[in-house]
């Protein structure tokens, strides 16, 4: 039984200032967020007595990335990360999700990806990807 399953009605992103303390504001007209999808590399750790079967050992994470899709509105938020990913600017940015309770993921990024997209059918939007350059905290 599916008690505690929701959509992501009021999940958010947002961008942190850099001021101390540090105010986030919510990046406008969010579509979707998909991700983070963290990576592990791993390495080749076979000896010559493993056996005949390959072993390995994590090495590095991958912090992975966010995908966000928005409608794209030239909002000043959305004027920023298209500034920010020209500039190569890394900033704090932090995730909610509209879970019981919330879930808040917060991370240090820089945007590595923006396209914008437009028909005669569907509103116009713009997709960033969001790589991820610090551990994600939790809370």
């Amino acid at each position: 039984m599916t008690e505690k399953a929701r959509t992501g009605i009021g999940g958010k992103l947002q961008v942190g200032n850099g001021a101390s303390p540090e105010v986030f504001t919510d990046i406008a007209e969010i579509v979707s967020i998909d991700g983070p999808n963290l990576s592990l590399d791993e390495k080749d750790a076979t000896t010559l007595d493993s056996g005949g079967g390959k072993q390995s050992i994590p090495g590095l994470i991958d912090y992975g990335s966010y995908d966000i899709e928005l409608l794209f509105t030239k909002h000043a938020t959305q004027t920023q990360l298209r500034g920010d990913s020209v500039a190569r600017t890394e900033r704090n940015y932090r995730v909610t999700r509209p879970t019981s309770p919330t879930t808040v993921e917060t991370f240090r990024g820089y945007v590595s990806k923006w396209g914008q997209g437009m028909s005669p059918q569907d509103p116009m939007s713009a997709k960033v990807t969001l790589k991820i350059n610090s551990a994600i905290a939790f809370a």
